[in-house]
């Protein structure tokens, strides 16, 4: 819970708003989520810039939220 202090914090009306600014802005959007596209963490190389997508535990993260994403 402490990691939540480390970093910055913007409000947005809609996660997918969030998405578009972030990539518009040069960043990559990683969506973590199982998916049949899903890369495997390690399996490339996380960029000081880039930014997680995460979803709350019951339910995750939908499908409209990981195709504006970067990648899964």
């Amino acid at each position: 819970m402490g990691a939540l202090f480390t970093g910055d914090i913007y409000i947005s009306p809609s996660v997918i708003n969030a998405v578009s600014v972030l990539k518009e802005s040069g960043k990559r959007v990683i969506a973590s989520a199982l998916n049949e596209k899903a890369q495997v963490l390690g399996g490339f190389e996380v960029m000081p810039d880039d930014c997680f997508v995460v979803g709350n535990e019951g339910q995750g993260l939908n499908k409209e939220t990981i195709d504006a994403c970067s990648f899964t």
